[in-house]
């Protein structure tokens, strides 16, 4: 088995500006990026908002498929994988947790958790949810649904349904950004948790706090993905600059 995770060579990616915008040409938000995650790695992504962080997570999950370069996912490539093999890998191999939660409102926290098994079989899946809520510490509240739960556990359920396939790498866009200070510290904890068990972790965030819970920093800015000048365990309070 590899021990590279994933691998990023030479990734651009451009978008169509806006009318209005500069000259209207396409603007470049990755330029030739080179990213190598090792298993076990537990990677920050530091970078402003629009840098183009969340592009970056959405061409390594397969969800965006334009774009130059090669890009390796857990031995796949995905510029030469179809459609149905890419589905696949998302589904069993890669979990995901964005900062909106995605949950459905009408459904139980445990329902919640069990919607990847609707996109493919899980082995034992009602009992790997309610392991995978047990484990986020939801144990007691599986049959609430996302309106009775607070925002750090509507962000714990969507944990735990990236957790479902037991996948070995977890993509993470922004999973503290609409946490407070508290709340958001008991996801890191658990994101801390999650890497000391072996999986890998990718995660893109503006908050120094997320960084701080990493093996490792990088930065994403003016397109570029560089190691920061400076190490933000030595900036309380502040982001990489």
């Amino acid at each position: 088995m590899s021990e590279v995770a994933l691998s990023l060579r030479g990734v651009s990616k451009r978008y169509a500006a806006r009318p209005g915008e500069g000259d209207g040409e396409p603007q470049d938000l990755l330029r030739a990026v080179d990213l190598e995650v090792k298993r076990g790695e537990f990677v920050a992504v530091e970078g402003q908002s629009g840098s183009g962080k969340s592009t970056l997570l959405h061409l390594i999950g397969g969800l965006d498929r334009v774009y130059e370069g090669e890009i390796t996912v857990l031995g796949h490539a995905l510029r030469t994988a179809q459609e149905a093999d890419l589905a696949a890998l998302r589904n069993r191999s890669l979990g995901f947790v964005f900062q909106s939660f995605n949950l459905l409102p009408q459904l139980s926290a445990l329902d919640n958790v069990l919607l990847p098994e609707a996109f493919g079989d899980v082995p034992d899946a009602t009992r790997r949810a309610q392991e995978a809520l047990a484990r986020v510490g939801l144990a007691k509240k599986m049959h609430a649904r996302p309106g009775h739960l607070s925002g750090g556990e509507r962000q714990r359920v969507a944990i735990a349904r990236a957790l479902l396939t037991r996948p070995p790498l977890l993509l993470a866009d922004e999973p503290t950004g609409n946490l407070d200070a508290a709340t958001g510290a008991g996801v890191i904890e658990l994101f801390r948790e999650l890497h000391q068990s072996g999986m890998t972790l990718l995660v893109v965030t503006h908050e120094v706090r997320v960084s701080r819970a990493a093996s490792r920093v990088l930065l994403l800015r003016e397109g570029r993905l560089d190691a920061p000048q400076i190490d933000p365990l030595q900036t309380p309070g502040e982001g990489v600059k």
